[in-house]
């Protein structure tokens, strides 16, 4: 299937039919109608591929979300817990308080 549209809102306003005896000529009436139709085809086709691809794009999108959510609450609790730095500091300067009482 070709994926050009062969029509535009313009062409299709600016159309001009060529009259027969009797009017416009059916056959190239119809022939626009069945070129229109196609287009139509062809536009709900990509439409409904940019839908799929945005509710993918959308899923994808809440999943970073949670991940980054989660992520940032590890690092507050990382931040939050004492490092084994301060930990080792920490006893060193109660150890130091426990001699100087001794």
């Amino acid at each position: 299937m070709n994926n050009k549209l062969k029509h535009s809102p313009t062409t299709i306003i600016n159309k001009a039919f060529h009259v027969d005896f009797k009017g416009y000529s059916p056959f190239e009436v119809d022939l626009f109608l069945d070129e229109i139709m196609q287009d139509y085809r062809l536009m709900a086709t990509i439409q409904k591929q940019y839908e799929d691809e945005i509710a993918l794009l959308k899923a994808n999108n809440l999943k970073f979300q949670e991940r980054l959510i989660q992520l940032e609450s590890q690092l507050a609790t990382l931040k939050d817990t004492p490092s084994n730095s301060d930990l080792l500091k920490r006893l060193a300067r109660l150890e130091s308080l426990i001699d100087q009482k001794d």
